[in-house]
């Protein structure tokens, strides 16, 4: 890096001063998400089949490429506590006769 210094009577010192980079790690590595590999299938779906006629395949294309990156599942979808019924007969009261 050129450096220049320059004195109060006015001399001028001019050299290259050599700058080491430290601290700086760079960017990790990025793994890019199922959402955003789908957006990038249909975006290329939409580019390659752009005309009318080619509504079909579109949506073939846009199938597959769902099918290629699903959403991912719910982790609590299936959870293992019963669900408590809303039927208006479970409070019900047997009387005795």
């Amino acid at each position: 890096m050129p450096t220049e210094i320059t004195a109060q009577n006015g001399a001028v010192i001019k050299q290259n001063t050599k700058v080491a980079i430290s601290g700086c790690k760079g960017v990790a590595s990025y793994k890019t998400t199922r959402a955003q590999k789908l957006a990038k299938a249909r975006k290329e779906c939409r580019s390659k089949y752009k005309r009318k006629r080619r509504h079909k395949k579109l949506l073939a294309c846009e199938r597959s490429a769902r099918k290629r990156y699903p959403a991912k599942a719910n982790k609590h979808a299936h959870s293992a506590r019963p669900r408590l019924s809303r039927s208006p007969w479970k409070f019900a009261v047997a009387v005795p006769v």
